[in-house]
C-alpha cells in the first residue's frame, strides 16, 4: 500500500492478544489446483500489482465507492 501511494512504510506492530493467540490462523494459502482442474488457465495478477491497483483506483479517491 505504501509503495502504491509513493509513501515511506510506516507500520506499527501490536502483539497478538493472549485471549485469541491460540485461535488465530497465522498462515493461509489457497490451493489453486481445483480451479486449474476445472479449466481456469488465465494468469493471476501478482499481489503487489493487485494491491497497487486497488489502492490507486479505489482507496486513493475522494469517493471510494465509485
Amino acid at each position: 500500500m505504501f509503495r502504491a501511494l509513493g509513501s515511506a512504510p510506516n507500520i506499527e506492530y501490536t502483539d497478538m492478544l493472549p485471549a485469541i493467540r491460540d485461535k488465530y490462523q497465522y498462515f493461509t494459502q489457497a490451493d489453486m489446483g481445483n480451479l486449474r482442474r476445472v479449466g481456469y488457465s488465465n494468469a493471476f495478477t501478482p499481489l503487489e500489482e493487485a494491491v497497487g491497483r486497488y489502492v490507486t483506483l479505489f482507496l486513493d479517491r475522494a469517493d471510494r465507492y465509485r
